[in-house]
């Protein structure tokens, strides 16, 4: 397993760790990450209203966006919450109009 580097932030909020060949947990499972991917957390896609993580991982041919929600069944503010959701799709699409997106 390696070792990650430091990690850095850039200008629009994300942390960058370039961790070749290691294994991450998200969301209750384990997921490998190849020698050619960077993965890093997009902060600036994050609401601290709810509770999200977001991943950018990054290869030489793909982007993909993971996001991790976790929606109380309490809840029954479903429309904002979606809504939130919808609009950091289409913010990402817009940059990234090639980009897969997972949200678990």
């Amino acid at each position: 397993m390696a070792t990650p580097n430091p990690a850095s932030e850039s200008s629009t909020g994300e942390g960058t760790r370039n961790v070749p060949g290691s294994d991450y947990f998200l969301a209750g499972c384990w997921v490998s990450v190849r020698n050619d991917l960077t993965c890093s957390r997009a902060h600036a896609l994050e609401s601290s209203e709810f509770s999200t993580i977001w991943l950018r991982l990054k290869s030489h041919s793909l982007t993909k966006f993971i996001c991790t929600a976790n929606f109380s069944p309490n809840s029954s503010d479903y429309s904002k919450f979606f809504d939130y959701l919808t609009s950091k799709v289409e913010h990402t699409l817009s940059l990234y109009p090639f980009a897969e997106i997972s949200i678990l």
